[in-house]
């Protein structure tokens, strides 16, 4: 997650402290000094907002950012909450060992198979399911019977399907 939720927020509580301080020296019979104007005029996206305030950071000289004066401690327990539960944005090292254990992945795959092959063309079981088939086409079962495996009978034996 980049900065500008922090800089929306630091400007923020800048800006509102600037209106009360504004608020207590009118409300003291004192002349408030002018409060600038925004470029903000209606709706705005949330891009153009973190520019407008950029913007004013820029004019004011605000380069550090206090959280700490922006939030209040139950505020900023429950912004770091949040923070937390935000994706972290994906870097090349990440990247990279996302791939890699993508292509070790396949690796093991391909060997597993090819081991699995080479077990059961060792043992002669590679077709056997698919020789029993052509043997016996009327077969009224959805695959193959229970019986059939057992006694290796091609007849219809009464027990349960798979």
């Amino acid at each position: 997650m980049d900065d500008t939720v922090d800089r929306n927020l630091d400007t923020l509580s800048r800006r509102l402290a600037e209106l009360e301080s504004a608020t207590d020296t009118a409300l003291a019979g004192g002349v408030p000094d002018p409060l600038p104007g925004t470029d903000t005029a209606g709706r705005t996206s949330y891009a153009e907002l973190t520019a407008a305030n950029d913007r004013l950071r820029t004019q004011r000289g605000w380069t550090d950012i206090d959280l700490d004066a922006a939030l209040t401690p139950e505020q900023r327990a429950g912004f770091d909450r949040w923070r937390a539960r935000q994706r972290i944005p994906w870097d090349r090292d990440v990247i990279l060992a996302v791939g890699f254990a993508t292509v070790l992945g396949l690796a093991a795959l391909w060997y597993d198979t090819a081991v699995d092959g080479a077990v059961a063309n060792g043992l002669g079981v590679a077709g056997g399911v698919s020789r029993m088939g052509r043997r016996s086409p009327r077969v009224p079962c959805r695959g193959i019977c229970v019986g059939q495996i057992r006694s290796n009978n091609l007849h219809h034996n009464h027990g349960s399907d798979w």
